[in-house]
């Protein structure tokens, strides 16, 4: 079966950016929000700054990790955020330190496209935040690109190259 997961961002933050985009306090995994699909937000086309060419806003995720079919799909697919301290207008730089914070349907991209080694309090458990992109077909992903196209990625595309195309407003344009 073929599952996809929005991409909420990338860790680290291709531009380096330090607050407001990325909070390490998370239990489960860094989190960001500097992709097209994030928790209690709503963002557009429009918030594809780097071009919608140049940006992933979903990926694949339909293999396993190991042994294991890790996928942020776990609880069902958008079935939203929790957190102990949720609140409406909650965002990344509210997570308080050790949070309980996970999220389905959702991953901020830390690892290597099919990437075999799961890390733990990041991408060990379907309902940590960094799930890892992956397929069960040779070779890659499919992913679905802001600018309505898909395209194939490789397991041999750059790591750089995969968070700048996972991050929406990063400054850091790139071809993939």
């Amino acid at each position: 079966m073929h599952q996809y997961v929005g991409i909420s961002g990338a860790y680290p933050d291709p531009a380096g950016r330090t607050t407001g985009v990325c909070s390490t306090n998370s239990s489960r995994g860094p989190v960001c929000a500097s992709g097209l699909l994030i928790f209690n937000r709503i963002r557009g086309i429009q918030h594809a700054t780097d071009g919608t060419t140049n940006t992933i806003f979903v990926g694949e995720q339909s293999g396993k990790v190991g042994a294991n079919p890790i996928a942020a799909n776990y609880g069902g697919g958008w079935v939203g955020v929790n957190c102990a301290n949720l609140a409406a207008s909650w965002g990344v730089a509210d997570i308080t330190s050790g949070a309980n914070f996970y999220y389905c349907a959702l991953t901020t991209v830390r690892w290597a496209i099919n990437t075999q080694t799961t890390v733990s309090s990041s991408s060990s458990q379907p309902y940590e935040t960094n799930t890892i992109l992956n397929s069960f077909h040779p070779g890659g992903i499919n992913t679905g690109v802001a600018d309505g196209s898909v395209r194939f990625l490789a397991d041999t595309t750059d790591i750089n190259v995969l968070l700048k195309a996972c991050a929406a407003d990063d400054g850091q344009t790139n071809t993939f």
